[in-house]
């Protein structure tokens, strides 16, 4: 029996709504499976934290929300990423009993993601600065564009994605790619594959990208991260319902691959990456790269953590900054030596009189 009035009901009367969430732009999209910490998935607890920290250190949060899917019930992810969530790093967290398998958890994260701007990332990656200032920067000047992908590799240059580039961005100025051998290392030591033979296996089948308004775009594409209007990926929505744990191959019709890569082609949106390595995938070990990216992640989370210290007040936060500025040491500095110069004078005309 309902004895009084739901509060909300007079809120929604006079039209205040102070109280309801009011999505961003963009919706970043979260995918994370770890079911122990044993053997394979040794590592990959602190692998998540770093996909986390490196993503919100190296993210201006003013321009997405982040919505997580914890596809497993361990104890420990679940308890690392509810302290995230209770500190308001993660704006919507959804936790599964069971393991819904990467196709059937994309869906439903694609589904209820509300911003126009949705972007999919896995939980072993390292994001580098302006990782998604980058990718925007193709999602809004290029006609046409599929996904935009942060992580450029040889291994995925699909035929058909190709072509299409060459048909939708015909009327752009071709700009001629200088391929960083660091790209292919990068993306060797994460899967674990022997580099020379991977760039043997997978020699690179266009020499020129596409440039407009300054900004340059690869004709080539990698799931690992991706950015797309919500308006194109409506049009391969809803995916089918996969009983299987992994992405699946390109030989299997319900495959990620193929339900989300290659139907993109199919409608005639061509995939792109951004040119240069903006995101890492890690795998599922932490190798000396990435154990330096940390290092300088951590670095860079003090400075931003002093200016949130309430120790001090902000013009004391004003004066400590401005006075550890080089250009204001340097000229400390040099005052501080013609200061001496001249009292040296001073005592040798006193000596003289």
């Amino acid at each position: 029996m309902r004895t009084k009035i739901n509060p909300n009901k007079l809120l929604d009367k006079k039209k205040i709504y102070s109280n309801i969430f009011k999505p961003k732009k963009i919706t970043i999209c979260l995918l994370t499976y770890i079911p122990n910490n044993i053997g394979y998935y040794k590592e990959r607890l602190n692998i998540l934290k770093i996909t986390l920290d490196s993503l919100l250190t190296n993210t201006n949060k003013n321009l997405y929300d982040l919505i997580v899917l914890n596809n497993s019930n361990y104890a420990k992810s679940t308890s690392l990423l509810k302290n995230y969530y209770n500190q308001k790093k993660i704006d919507l967290l959804v936790n599964a009993n069971e393991n819904l398998g990467v196709i059937n958890g994309m869906n439903l994260l694609f589904n209820i993601a509300p911003g126009e701007i949705i972007c999919s990332i896995q939980d072993d990656v390292f994001f580098e600065k302006n990782w998604l200032e980058e990718s925007m920067k193709i999602i809004k000047n290029f006609p046409k564009v599929g996904y935009v992908s942060t992580i450029p590799c040889r291994s995925n240059q699909n035929k058909k994605n190709l072509n299409l580039c060459k048909k939708n961005f015909k009327n752009l100025k071709n700009k001629k790619i200088i391929w960083q051998k660091d790209w292919d290392k990068l993306y060797a030591q994460s899967v674990g594959i022997n580099e020379k033979e991977f760039i043997k296996k997978n020699k690179l089948q266009f020499k020129t990208g596409y440039e407009i308004k300054n900004t340059i775009a690869l004709p080539v594409s990698s799931h690992v991260v991706t950015i797309i209007k919500k308006r194109v990926l409506n049009k391969i929505l809803p995916f089918p319902n996969v009983i299987r744990n992994l992405g699946g191959s390109n030989k299997t019709a319900d495959s990620l691959i193929n339900v989300f890569d290659n139907k993109l082609v199919k409608l005639g949106f061509a995939n792109l990456t951004t040119n240069g390595c903006y995101s890492i995938h890690i795998g599922n070990t932490i190798d000396g790269t990435i154990k330096n990216k940390v290092r300088n992640l951590e670095k860079d989370k003090n400075k931003d953590n002093f200016f949130d210290d309430e120790k001090f007040s902000v013009k004391e936060k004003f004066l400590i900054y401005f006075f550890k500025l080089p250009v204001i040491r340097n000229l400390l500095k040099y005052f501080n030596s013609m200061s001496e110069y001249i009292l040296l004078l001073k005592t040798k005309y006193d000596a003289k009189k």
